[in-house]
């Protein structure tokens, strides 16, 4: 079992280097197809992406059950859950695949305003490549999810550090020698493919009492990983929805460059809160064996403060102080002033999602995940009705502060929620994360937007301003943690030379 600061670390290590692989991909792809057709592709891409969030739940399932067997050594357990969990795995991605394939054609194929006349020969075999990287990928969640459940977060990690550098280089290669959509997609499918089966060596070299028997295959063990994922799934389904339900409201009231834009945009939005989130993934087998009110209490008080604390302040840093920086780096890397708008609107929402992060996994952990889905199936209604209304009575996309306004009224929820089951003193734990420093970084990022969105003010000359502001709000909490963790470093060393 690895540490939890060496799984933090090669996690955040994998997101570091999704990051900077996906833009540099996206402004090859970009350079190399332009705009409208790499839209297209996104377009197609997005509907696939959302096919991974359909496991019913099974991924952190897997996750929860193979923990608390660990815990309790019982090996057979552990055969038992991922076998089941495998045959389920497979059934389940054969069935995504064919509806996958049947609703591209349906919504985006048969569809100009996505697939034009002169781009349906490319579009008839794209559409089956990505449902075959697809299933590799599919698959691939199961293992990476017995991985996690292991507490081997580092081993998934690595793996996707190998499939981003794949993925770069079929890219230059694509780029290089001027190849088509189809050979790009064909090579995403043959990186996946090498990733499922690293995962499938590595399980049987490193954990050979790990195995699937089929005399383990059990209705009531699949019933009992059911019971508790069936309200993941469904929270994960309205979750994976936004993305393709936002693109293909975009592609079908304005352009397909749009999509290419709002693609940038939301993958530095997201792969920057995703930094975080990867880095305290490990919170999640944590939060999954509580089991009283005792420890849900103690949890949220003292693991889930420090958590919020953490991703108030990492907003804070990200979004605030390095904000100029990724400004400068979206305006000099891709040109386009609409990318850098739809940031501005993007990152706030995930900004605020930094905070309620230690909420949402406690009540995921703790098999809440019913009142999940119902809250996100509330923000996925609200965010399409603002957008669809922006587009009516603005032909704008402004509707996507909805988002915004959909993570708020989630983290009410979710605290008024924690108050009803646990008492919790709703006021007191406010003003134990720091709340005041998130609405002065959300009221700095959205004062932004409108001044270059609406004013002659010079760009850089206002992302300066919240980047300095930022830096005075979290002076002291930057220097109070940077001197904790070098005690803690130094402390490490000193170890190592005893």
């Amino acid at each position: 079992m690895k540490s939890d600061g060496t799984n933090s670390f090669w996690l955040a290590v994998q997101y570091l280097s999704t990051l900077l692989i996906s833009f540099i991909t996206i402004k090859l792809n970009m350079m190399h197809f332009g705009n409208e057709l790499f839209g297209m592709w996104i377009a197609l891409t997005s509907l696939w992406t959302m096919g991974t969030a359909l496991d019913l739940g099974f991924g952190l399932a897997v996750i929860k059950h193979i923990s608390g067997s660990r815990r309790n050594n019982n090996i057979e357990e552990t055969n038992a859950i991922v076998t089941n969990a495998f045959i389920v795995f497979i059934i389940i991605g054969l069935i995504v695949l064919l509806g996958g394939i049947y609703l591209s054609f349906i919504l985006y194929y048969l569809n100009e305003d996505f697939v034009s006349i002169k781009n349906r020969d490319i579009a008839i075999w794209l559409v089956p490549i990505m449902g075959i990287n697809f299933l590799f990928q599919y698959l691939s969640i199961f293992f990476r999810s017995v991985f996690e459940g292991l507490n081997y977060f580092s081993i998934s990690s690595k793996l996707g550090i190998i499939y981003n550098l794949m993925i770069l280089l079929a890219v230059m290669f694509v780029t290089i020698f001027d190849l088509s959509l189809i050979e790009l997609t064909l090579m995403y499918s043959f990186s996946s493919c090498i990733t499922l089966i690293t995962f499938i060596i590595i399980l049987r070299k490193r954990f050979q009492e790990i195995k699937i028997k089929h005399h383990l295959l059990s209705m009531s063990e699949i019933k009992r990983m059911f019971s508790f994922s069936i309200h993941i799934q469904i929270s994960s389904i309205f979750s994976a929805l936004f993305d393709p339900i936002i693109k293909y409201i975009l592609g079908s009231y304005s352009s397909l460059s749009i999509i290419t834009f709002y693609e940038i945009a939301r993958k530095f939005a997201i792969s920057l809160s995703g930094l975080f989130y990867a880095s305290f993934r490990t919170f999640i087998p944590k939060s999954s064996v509580l089991v009283s009110k005792t420890e849900y209490e103690q949890y949220i008080l003292k693991e889930g403060v420090k958590l919020s604390n953490y991703g108030i302040l990492y907003s804070g840093i990200v979004f605030g102080i390095l904000s100029i920086i990724i400004i400068s780096i979206i305006q000099l890397w891709f040109g386009y002033e609409e990318i850098i708008l739809l940031y501005l609107i993007l990152a706030i929402p995930e900004a605020l999602n930094t905070m309620g992060y230690s909420i949402y996994i406690f009540l995921l952990g703790i098999g809440k995940a019913f009142l999940l889905a119902i809250i996100q199936l509330i923000n996925l209604s609200f965010v399409v009705i603002m957008l669809l209304i922006s587009y009516h009575y603005y032909d704008s996309y402004s509707g996507l502060f909805g988002l915004t306004l959909s993570v708020i009224l989630s983290f009410i929820l979710m605290i008024v929620y924690c108050k009803r089951i646990l008492g919790l003193q709703v006021v007191d734990y406010l003003k134990r994360i720091y709340l005041f420093r998130i609405n002065a970084l959300i009221i700095l990022m959205l004062v932004s937007y409108l001044s270059v969105k609406y004013s002659d003010f010079n760009l850089y000359v206002v992302i300066s301003i919240i980047s300095l502001f930022s830096m005075i709000l979290n002076f002291r909490l930057i220097r109070n943690y940077g001197i904790e963790i070098f005690l803690l470093f130094k402390d490490k060393i000193g170890n190592k030379n005893l």
